[in-house]
């Protein structure tokens, strides 16, 4: 997906002021960290706002297949060692902090979009000025 901005960014550089927010899920915190900081970056190429960043912690499907117990390479026995596989071990979006966050995040923008703000918050990497837009 980002390296389809480059015709957009190419000499008009359409992107540039648009707004955004990523939602980056997986199991691994350092994992969903590391995506993040390479799509802001991305992002900042553009020289787009970044106003938000958002994680999900993701599960294993092996949580509800049916064969977490018995599979060779279920990651549902590496990341709950000892406990047999159950969807009761699955970390549902609804109790995790994104939850509010994305809900806090649509607010900004609906109180933007209504004209009760007048600067958006900027999660975003910073672009030196003295490099072309």
């Amino acid at each position: 997906f980002l390296e389809r901005l480059w015709s957009m960014r190419h000499v008009t550089n359409l992107n540039k002021g648009k707004i955004f927010v990523t939602v980056i899920s997986g199991l691994s915190r350092q994992g969903r960290e590391a995506v993040q900081s390479s799509v802001a970056v991305e992002l900042a190429m553009e020289r787009t706002k970044l106003i938000a960043q958002l994680q999900i912690e993701g599960n294993v499907p092996c949580l509800t297949c049916g064969y977490g117990d018995d599979c060779w390479g279920s990651g549902a026995r590496r990341l709950h060692p000892g406990q047999k596989t159950s969807a009761d071990l699955c970390v549902p979006v609804e109790s995790q902090p994104v939850w509010a966050e994305a809900s806090d995040t649509g607010g900004v923008i609906r109180r933007w979009f209504n004209g009760d703000l007048t600067e958006l918050p900027d999660v975003g990497l910073k672009i030196e000025q003295n490099q072309p837009a």
